[in-house]
Parts: structure tokens; C-alpha cells; sequence
């Protein structure tokens, strides 16, 4: 009986059912039993017993491995990632690619491998011909097997950004002096006129930047008027790997559709390399017909500039470098008021917010946040939905949900009104699970009130919200609590995440045999006090928890990157649905935010180091408690 054996190295092919290789190398491998017979001849065999570490993360690839017999688990930190069983090489990309272990392998059991230095490998390929070749077969092979698990891919910088004007129309010398002024404002960015851009790409742009002292710098070209420039247009399509297309909306109207240049960037440029901004009139405070400015257009991300706002010039710029700073609001009822607290504390440090996007109450926290709103507005209208209104404690017959969706439906009318997402002026965005697609839908466009209520459809609760089209949406907390990825997706740069703290144990000390039948259950609901009651969590306790469930276990395989991670602690007793205590919370979660960055930015620490330091500290477990 064999086993066919699939891991991460490339040396694949059939094993013995007790995980030892056949004799002359596993049958069906990638390299042929000959040259595996040649490779036990030139490397050295090295027993382990269970538990014994082979390769240590960090260490220096100064020699790779192939398992002879036994099992062996790979671990990235404290987690395990992969296994290897027989046949199979151990550290072979760092091996040849000359780096360091990326992950540590210790032994599954007792098992033996056959340890190949680097000596010993050159000697061997002048030995058995065909043997480098054979080995790049494999490693080809095994990046082949691992295409299909890779990561969508993320939006990157442009090392050169163009500029454009969208509908046929010309760009505004007013706005692309500001906008270079604050693009350049760190001297890493050189901007090229438009007379500059035939001379630059005739000498070749990376010698022509080289000579004038500036190599490696972000360059900005730019074509103010393409019917009258072609060819400077077509230099700045062809050059540019990051595009910015203008649309101008000062004088209100409808906005021109997508010009035929426009149309060709739509065809050969990545959605996430393109951005749309749209230039508004100085003192413009409603922001409205965006959907009809965005059809026929499918910008990666659409900002609204304000002629006379440096604010908005500098958040654009920021986008365009690759360095907008994100917030990510993970869901958790009540629990949301600490979002607010700590978006209030980072402000008065400096500290803006460029995008913003959330799951359940995280998304209507965002959505809020995008308005403009701030803080402390915002927990104030909490108030009103939630403890004055008691939108959550209005039952209904229970049909299709616990709570009567109309009166919470109507309170989110009115406290986000009409307003549409994409006429926001922050990027944001909303996660909600189609139950229609059996997927995560990221929610950019229409009503964002409805966006809100998709995100926040808790099961049984309330009702799915039902789009026109028929789709079916649930809180999207049970797919991603914490959406990072999806601001990964939409952007680069850091972002800011805040996740519930779901580390502590949670128990309910109840008798579970006590639970009341049918008939004892509807007789507290109509005699209530009168009733003996039994402690023991609601369906709405139940079904939020979960969320917690699923954040943690995502969490747990995000790769940090560059993003900060921030865990949301409630206070001690506090439910997820006790909006009482909401306004305790945002107080001392904002007391606490509040003196760890102070304390840091006392100690010398500013920008992202201040902010990595003070997320340590209240990540710290006498900051939780």
C-alpha cells in the first residue's frame, strides 16, 4: 500500500504507508531514483528524535535536507504551517536563494534526513550530469503547485505616477502646483512639466534622472491638455505605472463620460493603479452625483479634493505614495463606542485618518467616521439609537427576527440620511456575508445606511437585508469580523486595526439540564419576575460571541506587515449588546489611549514609531485589565 505525500518541498512522489521512501528515492518524484541514490552518496545522514529541532528560523541556509524517513513539522513563530514527509526536501529555497530560514522544522517523530552542504552539492553537480537542471525542474515544480494559493494581488506605489485629465477635459495648473508641492514635499519625488516629458523619455528617464542627480526618486509626468498634446499624453500612458485621471466638478452639471484615453487606461492599466479624483469648487460642503461621475469609470479608488482644502490635497498625495493611512474597525456591538475612543485620542495626536472600513458595528462606526462626524457626535447618536430609542430591546413576533427591523431601519435612516458611499469624503468601505454568493461582499457603493444595516444583519436578530436584485446579506462579522485584507486590497500602506480582545476564557456557570421546556420558557416571558429564572445566554449572546470565533482564527493567520494591531478590552462584565455601558467604555478606553501616547510622544517617539509604541502599551495585559 503507498500514500501519495503532498507538503512544500518539491521532491514529491509515492512513500510507504510508515512514511519511509522506497529504496533508490520515492517512485513519481520530481527528481529520478538515480539522482536521488547520487544525493544519499554526497550528503551526510543525521537522525532526530521527536521534538529536536533541525532548522532554526533566522539561522543561516548553509544546507538543505531531504527526509529520508519520519515526519517533520514546520512552524512560523509559535505556529505550525506545514508538515514533510518522506522524499521531501527541507530548506531548499533559502539553500539556493542564499538567504536565512524563514521558519523553524523540528522532528514530528523520529525520523532521518540527509544533510546536503554547499561543498558538497557543487562537488556533486561536476559529478552527475543533469542534476542543477533536475534541481530547477523541481523548484519550478513546487512554485507551479503553490500558484494557485496565492495571495489576490496588492496595490504597490508607482515608481511613476501620470497625470491626466478625465472627460476630454484640462488639468488646472493651480491644482498641479499644489498637488507637487506636497508631493514633493520630502524632496523624494521629482516632478516632470509636460515640456519636460518628450525630452526625458528621449534620453532614456532613468539616465536623464541619474544626470541631474536625482536616481531613485518618484517621478510625476503629467499632460495638462491631451487633445492638444497627444504625443506628451501618450508618453505619460506609456511611462506612467500609477495613473491619476482629474475630473473636474466645479461647476456642477452633469459630469463628461470617460474619454477614449481614459478608455484605454481602463483596458491595459490594474483597477488598483488607477485613481480618480474629483476636483470640487473651493468651500464645497455637499457632496453629491458621484454615481454618475463614476459610469463608464472603474477607478480603484475615487477621491473628492476641495480646490482651497490643503487637507484633502495632502491625503490625496499620500495615496498616490503608497503611504494613506488606513483604519480597519472590527465588529462587536456595544463594544464599537471603543473605536470612537481611540479615533478621538489619535487625532488630538496628529494623527489622520485617509480610509476607513469596518465589519458590523465597525462599519457603522467607519461610515460615521467617512461623514466627517466626530466622536463624540457619533457616541452621542449611539445614545439616541440605542439607550434612549432602545432600538435593541424592540421584540417582534419572532417569525423572521427577534427585533422589529423597521424601527432600526428607520433610526439608521435618519442618522446617516440619504447620503451614498461613494459621495463620502474619506474612502470607505463595508463588509457584508452573501448568503446569495456563499462569499464576502465589500460594500463601495449606494445607500450608506443600507451598507451599515447589510453589515450588521446579526442572524435571527434581525432579517437579512434583501438588495433589488435579490442578493441576500448577513452581519459580515461572520466572515470577516476584522476586514485588513480588504483594505489591503483597495490600498498600500500601514493601517490601523482594531479588533475585540477575545483572548479570556469565556464560561457561563449554569446548570444546563435546569433549561426551561417550551411551556416553562413562555411563562417567564409573560409572568416574568414571577418566573424562577435561569442564567443562561440569549440567542443574541450567542450569536455575536461567535463573531469572536472567527476573528481570532483569522487574526491568527494575518501577517502583521506594516499595520498596527490594536485589541478592543470591554469592561470587565460588560455584554456585547449593553449600550448602557457604551459611554464608559469610549471614556476609558479613550483615557487610556490617550495616556499611552502621550507617554510615548513624551519619550521622543512621533508618526508610525509613536503609534506602534502605543498600541505595545495597551496591547500589554496590565493595560487590558
Amino acid at each position: 500500500m503507498t500514500t501519495r505525500t503532498e507538503g512544500p518541498g518539491a521532491f514529491k512522489g509515492t512513500v510507504a504507508a510508515d512514511g519511509t521512501a522506497p529504496a533508490g528515492g520515492p517512485s513519481g518524484a520530481l527528481l529520478s531514483p538515480d539522482l536521488i541514490d547520487a544525493l544519499r552518496g554526497a550528503g551526510t545522514p543525521q537522525t532526530l528524535q521527536r521534538g529536536e529541532v533541525l532548522v532554526t528560523e533566522g539561522s543561516a541556509a548553509d544546507a538543505f535536507f531531504i527526509v529520508l524517513n519520519g515526519r517533520f513539522i514546520v512552524f512560523h513563530g509559535a505556529r505550525p504551517i506545514a508538515e514533510i514527509a518522506a522524499g521531501e526536501p527541507i530548506g531548499e529555497i533559502a539553500f539556493f536563494a542564499g538567504g536565512s530560514r524563514t521558519a523553524t522544522v523540528t522532528a514530528g517523530r523520529a525520523g532521518q534526513v540527509l544533510r546536503i552542504t554547499r561543498d558538497s552539492y557543487r562537488a556533486l553537480c561536476d559529478r552527475v550530469p543533469g542534476l542543477p537542471e533536475a534541481v530547477i525542474a523541481a523548484l519550478a515544480e513546487r512554485l507551479r503547485r503553490s500558484v494557485p494559493a496565492t495571495a489576490s494581488l496588492k496595490p504597490r506605489p508607482g515608481d511613476v505616477i501620470g497625470i491626466l485629465p478625465a472627460g476630454g477635459g484640462r488639468l488646472d495648473p493651480a491644482f498641479l502646483a499644489a498637488l507637487g508641492d506636497e508631493l514633493g514635499r520630502d524632496g523624494s519625488v521629482v516632478t516632470l512639466s509636460p515640456d519636460e516629458v518628450g525630452a526625458a523619455m528621449d534620453g532614456g528617464l532613468g539616465a536623464r534622472l541619474a544626470e541631474r542627480g536625482l536616481a531613485g526618486r518618484t517621478v510625476v509626468l503629467s499632460c495638462a491638455d491631451p487633445s492638444a498634446e497627444p504625443e506628451a499624453a501618450r508618453r505619460v500612458f506609456d511611462t506612467a505605472d500609477t495613473v491619476l485621471l482629474v475630473l473636474d466638478r466645479r461647476h456642477g452639471g452633469a459630469a463628461p463620460g470617460p474619454s477614449a484615453l481614459e478608455a484605454e487606461i481602463a483596458a491595459t492599466f490594474l483597477p488598483q493603479s488607477v485613481h480618480l479624483a474629483l476636483l470640487h469648487a473651493p468651500g464645497t460642503t455637499r457632496l453629491d452625483g458621484t454615481a454618475q461621475a463614476l459610469e463608464g469609470r472603474a477607478p480603484g479608488i475615487h477621491h473628492h479634493v476641495g480646490m482651497d482644502n490643503a487637507a484633502d490635497i495632502a491625503r490625496l498625495s499620500r495615496f498616490l505614495r503608497g503611504r494613506a493611512f488606513g483604519a480597519v474597525f472590527g465588529g462587536g456591538g456595544a463594544f464599537g463606542t471603543a473605536h470612537l475612543a481611540l479615533v478621538k485620542a489619535l487625532a488630538e495626536h496628529g494623527v489622520t485618518i485617509d480610509m476607513v472600513g469596518g465589519a458590523s458595528v465597525g462599519a457603522a462606526m467607519g461610515g460615521a467616521v467617512a461623514m466627517g462626524l466626530g466622536p463624540d457626535e457619533v457616541l452621542d447618536r449611539c445614545d439616541d439609537i440605542f439607550v434612549r430609542s432602545r432600538a435593541m430591546k424592540r421584540l417582534t413576533v419572532p417569525k423572521h427576527s427577534i427585533l422589529d427591523p423597521r424601527y432600526f431601519d428607520d433610526q439608521l435612516r435618519r442618522h446617516y440620511g440619504e447620503i451614498a458611499i461613494e459621495d463620502l469624503p474619506i474612502p470607505y468601505y463595508a463588509v457584508s456575508t452573501s448568503l446569495t454568493r456563499n462569499d464576502l461582499a465589500v460594500l463601495r457603493r449606494g445607500a450608506l445606511w443600507r451598507a451599515v444595516r447589510a453589515s450588521s444583519s446579526i442572524p435571527a436578530v434581525f432579517p437579512p437585508l434583501v438588495a433589488p436584485d435579490g442578493e441576500v446579506f448577513i452581519d459580515g462579522a461572520y466572515i470577516d469580523n476584522v476586514p485588513v485584507e480588504t483594505m489591503r486590497g483597495l490600498k498600500p500602506g500601514p493601517n490601523l486595526v482594531l479588533s475585540l480582545e477575545g483572548k479570556r476564557d469565556w464560561r457561563v456557570m449554569s446548570d444546563y439540564d435546569a433549561l426551561p421546556g417550551r411551556g416553562r420558557a413562555l411563562a417567564g416571558a409573560l409572568l416574568g419576575p414571577l418566573v424562577k429564572r435561569v442564567r443562561f445566554p440569549g440567542i443574541s449572546s450567542i450569536m455575536t460571541r461567535s463573531m469572536i470565533v472567527n476573528s481570532e482564527r483569522r487574526l491568527a493567520n494575518i501577517d502583521p506587515g506594516s499595520d498596527i494591531f490594536v485589541p478592543v478590552s470591554p469592561l470587565p462584565g460588560m455584554g456585547f449588546l449593553d449600550w448602557t455601558r457604551g459611554r464608559r467604555l469610549y471614556e476609558a478606553t479613550y483615557a487610556r489611549a490617550s495616556a499611552a501616547l502621550a507617554a510615548e510622544a513624551d519619550a521622543g517617539a512621533t508618526g508610525l514609531d509613536l503609534l506602534r509604541r502605543a498600541a505595545a502599551r495597551l496591547s500589554a495585559p496590565e493595560a487590558a485589565g
